[in-house]
């Protein structure tokens, strides 16, 4: 499918879902009519309008980080950093239609989320616009959820959100995502537009609840498996530690060539007060520089414990506390444990490819403490841990990072 092709089946479901969502808009829910309009603060400004045809929320959130990194430093620097701010806006049409608009005004100033949804059905949703690609568990969370402050390893093997079409639903105990995107490349947000060199991205995910929420011991449990496969020609990105430091890019003449695709299993486990997840992602990429071709085969894997020290109960999305501060209590805390590796391909094919000072390899582990004084306010501290294997100019020293996050969503 070429790049006019992938406009195309864009636009043309953009307006399938257009006439749909002003279709299903123009029914109000049932006993709608017997309330006023109102505007009101439930964790963000809300407001309902008569009758219930509107509902408009915006959520805010703000992170700041701390980043002090040992010595020897290898590429990071103390600093600190304003990671997000950004104004979520979201509502519904009726009983069917919702949107969402997700600008983010932290560093790169652009749009993260911008779609419209019809629920059709509860087994069928049809969503056009930029949303986050159905691949990878950990860029699945929210980054109001994450149990550290920053993504593993892992994720850079991952798209992160996209422009295109999807359709998702849930059924008893699966649920499932499918859609045509642009080419979002590894650990990076799309741009708000069609336009894209290469073929786009197909890409899909099933996940599966093997026990009823009543199993002893099981009922948290959850597997999936997600994949991509498309012909990209957008630059190739760079490798980022929890950090934030780069320890790997391509040389500038690298560019994609061929098919890219993507296959990741993963499992998670929430259960009381514990819980835990893993991943593995393999990626097959083509790539090219002059004129010559290769065909690297990136591999990683993490996985992440966690336990609620307080007793409340462990979630992958937010903890609430059962005695927040300001009501006679001290909040939520939590503790958690992380160890991720990442290969980005063989030495014999990645050697020429590589910028000067890149890393193929790299191992994390990492410990950290939530504590969460209400479940808007969040103190995120984690210790990382990263090990790199040498590269072909220079060896590349351990790197030491200490981060703390001041989170708040109001």
């Amino acid at each position: 499918m070429g790049r006019a092709s992938v406009r195309a089946a864009i636009l043309t479901l953009a307006a399938v879902t257009s006439v749909a969502a002003a279709a299903f808009a123009q029914t109000a829910p049932s006993g709608a009519g017997a309330y006023s309009p109102s505007l009101h603060w439930h964790d963000g400004l809300r407001f309902d309008s008569a009758g219930g045809r509107l509902q408009l929320q915006t959520v805010s959130l703000v992170q700041l980080d701390t980043h002090t990194f040992g010595t020897p430093r290898p590429s990071g620097t103390d600093t600190v950093l304003l990671r997000r701010l950004r104004t979520t806006i979201s509502g519904r049409f009726g009983s069917r239609v919702e949107f969402r608009f997700l600008p983010e005004f932290a560093q790169a100033r652009r749009v993260y989320d911008a779609y419209l949804d019809v629920r059709l059905t509860r087994a069928l949703h049809l969503r056009v616009g930029k949303d986050r690609t159905p691949f990878g568990y950990e860029m699945s969370l929210g980054a109001p959820y994450l149990a550290f402050p920053e993504r593993s390893l892992v994720t850079g093997l991952a798209p992160n959100r996209d422009v295109g079409v999807l359709v998702m639903g849930e059924a008893g105990r699966v649920s499932y995502a499918a859609g045509l995107f642009n080419e979002s490349p590894d650990g990076t947000n799309g741009p708000v537009s069609l336009h894209t060199g290469g073929h786009g991205d197909w890409a899909g995910r099933v996940v599966v609840r093997p026990f009823g929420a009543r199993t002893r011991g099981l009922g948290g449990l959850k597997v999936q498996l997600a994949g991509t496969h498309g012909t990209p020609d957008a630059a190739p990105p760079v490798y980022r530690t929890a950090g934030r430091a780069t320890y790997f890019r391509y040389a500038s003449d690298v560019t994609h060539a061929g098919w890219r695709g993507r296959l990741t299993p993963a499992a998670s486990w929430f259960q009381g007060r514990v819980g835990a997840y893993a991943e593995a992602v393999r990626s097959s990429t083509g790539l090219q520089q002059d004129g010559r071709t290769a065909r690297t085969a990136g591999r990683a894997w993490e996985a992440t414990g966690l336990w609620v020290v307080t007793g409340e109960t462990a979630s992958e999305r937010d903890v609430t506390p059962r005695h927040p501060v300001g009501a006679g209590g001290w909040g939520a805390l939590q503790v958690q444990a992380r160890h991720a590796e990442i290969s980005l391909g063989e030495a014999t094919t990645l050697g020429p490819l590589m910028a000067p000072g890149s890393s193929r390899r790299a191992r994390a582990t990492s410990l950290g403490v939530l504590w969460l004084p209400t479940h808007l306010v969040r103190v995120d501290v984690a210790w990382d841990h990263t090990a790199f294997e040498p590269g072909p100019d220079a060896a590349r020293p351990t790197e030491q990072a200490f981060t703390v996050r001041y989170h708040v969503t109001f």
